[in-house]
């Protein structure tokens, strides 16, 4: 998992220092919503836990890399207090999902974890889409 994440996590630094955060952002999501379409074939198959969760993996590493290094970029001074507050946030997150996502598969099961999960990614790419410009940085 670490050399695909590094692997991943170059790329994407790469893409966002010539495209910008949106396409980063954007690809990083619909990536994460493939993973889980992938995962909801669990049930039935252990090759999809294994391939869904390396596709959600790069995914999530792309996002990290383009929205930590817009969190970084607000303010070269506040540069600490700023990732202290994207850690935060991202801890904050992965709570809130954490704790949907064992509601739902304790009431409904595994394919409905699968779709809050790309229910979750839906509304990050809805919130890029609605966003003119990528963020100064």
């Amino acid at each position: 998992m670490l050399f695909r994440s590094v692997l991943i996590s170059r790329a994407a630094g790469r893409w966002m220092d010539r495209d910008g955060a949106r396409p980063v952002v954007v690809a990083s999501a619909l990536v994460y919503i493939v993973s889980f379409m992938v995962l909801g074939f669990s049930g039935w198959w252990i090759g999809a836990v294994i391939i869904g969760t390396a596709i959600m993996d790069c995914g999530i590493r792309g996002a990290i890399v383009a929205n930590q290094t817009l969190a970084a970029s607000v303010d070269a001074e506040a540069r600490n207090r700023s990732n202290t507050i994207f850690g935060a946030h991202n801890w904050g997150g992965n709570t809130v999902g954490a704790f949907l996502a064992s509601m739902a598969l304790a009431y409904s099961g595994w394919e409905m974890v699968c779709l809050i999960s790309i229910a979750g990614a839906l509304i990050a790419l809805g919130l890029q889409w609605r966003m003119k410009t990528d963020p100064p940085g």
